[in-house]
């Protein structure tokens, strides 16, 4: 399927900017639609890469999704893997939830 990149920005914590807060940030996280195999997986790999956490979603392809969550840690970034028929409009509806669910964020 297409690739569909939702991340939230890495933000400074409260407090940071005084000195006073904790100084550690939150990686982004990004859900890539159909990010097992193809264009979602080089993009998953790119932004995995590039620091983000990320959750791939498959609809069939639970080895490849697997596999790519392998890579993703191996990058030394947080990844799982989800799998939906986006076919189904609850499925889709419900996708974003379970992935933040994942990370918190």
């Amino acid at each position: 399927g297409p690739a569909c990149v939702a991340g939230s920005p890495a933000r400074t914590p409260r407090g940071a900017d005084r000195g006073t807060g904790p100084v550690s940030m939150a990686r982004p996280v990004a859900l890539i639609t159909g990010g097992a195999r193809r264009v979602g997986r080089a993009i998953a790999l790119g932004l995995g890469a590039a620091g983000h956490d990320v959750v791939i979603h498959y609809r069939e392809s639970a080895a490849e999704a697997a596999a790519t969550v392998a890579e993703l840690e191996a990058l030394g970034v947080r990844a799982s893997a989800l799998a939906a028929d986006l076919g189904e409009a609850r499925a889709a509806q419900e996708l974003p939830g379970r992935a933040f669910a994942i990370f918190g964020r």
